[in-house]
């Protein structure tokens, strides 16, 4: 991992809305990206967005659904969009070959859109840091959610992110008071286990939003959060903390 260096940045677009309170996206295709955008007033927009000679070109695709917040996630060959109502969060799919039309598919039973998610080797995408030690499970064979195995801390907005052997890394987070836990966990995906059970790698260190990106050799490098400026590798057999710049 190369040493910090500073970035330049630029605005090459504008989001068509004006009064934007989410924006959410998922890979439509190597070409093109569908955006989300949930606006104050329950307005929720979805745009084809694709470069053109370089300048992105947004296109309304979708729009009068009632959203204030959006989540969106690629499963297989659909989008699954979560998307906050007054009736409580709905789930839509939108086929990825077709037009961007919103099937409404189930209703979620918790608040997902503080949590952390990752997809299981079998299709299913898991669910984590609901807000206490319930986990959700996504199954798209079926369109519908059920109650996965529950964490050993409950937790929101936890770092969630798959590992090479279909297993997830929970970590993270804060609890129902806002404090910053650390509180590592692995959920276990093999049917003969299928449950959460602790882990000290990576060595707990408090964070909440942080982000990780998984490297070739299966190892996951974790950064950032509010609360901790360190980075940390998590292995199959090592763990180290270094300061940012490694």
């Amino acid at each position: 991992v190369e040493s910090p260096r500073r970035i330049a940045t630029k605005q090459i677009g504008r989001i068509p809305s004006g009064s934007a309170s989410a924006v959410c996206a998922a890979k439509k295709s190597e070409s093109e990206t569908w955006l989300g955008v949930a606006e104050r007033g329950g307005l929720g927009s979805v745009f084809s967005v694709s470069l053109v000679a370089g300048v992105p070109q947004f296109t309304r695709r979708l729009s009068s659904l009632a959203i204030s917040d959006c989540k969106m996630i690629e499963v297989g060959s659909e989008v699954l969009l979560l998307g906050k109502t007054t009736e409580g969060t709905l789930a839509y799919t939108l086929t990825k070959g077709s037009m961007a039309t919103a099937t409404l598919v189930s209703r979620v039973p918790r608040n997902v859109f503080s949590s952390g998610n990752a997809p299981l080797p079998d299709g299913r995408i898991y669910f984590a840091g609901l807000g206490g030690t319930e986990t959700q499970i996504y199954d798209p064979s079926t369109r519908s959610f059920v109650v996965g195995p529950a964490l050993l801390t409950g937790r929101s907005s936890p770092l969630v992110q798959s590992l090479t052997n279909g297993d997830v890394l929970v970590l993270g987070g804060h609890d129902s008071k806002a404090r910053p836990i650390a509180a590592p966990e692995i959920f276990v995906w093999r049917q003969s286990l299928n449950q959460a059970v602790p882990t000290t790698n990576p060595a707990p260190l408090e964070r909440v939003g942080a982000a990780a990106a998984r490297f070739f050799d299966g190892r996951v490098w974790i950064a950032g959060g509010t609360t901790n400026p360190q980075t940390q590798i998590f292995g199959a057999q090592e763990s180290s903390s270094r300061a940012p710049g490694f």
